[in-house]
């Protein structure tokens, strides 16, 4: 499962868990 694909599809709660995950994302 692409990290950076579903990032942003995923709702807010979920990035929010990744978000802290991949501080790149940040």
């Amino acid at each position: 499962m692409p990290l950076q694909g579903g990032f942003y599809r995923t709702p807010p709660q979920k990035t929010n868990m990744l978000s802290r995950l991949s501080p790149k994302n940040t």
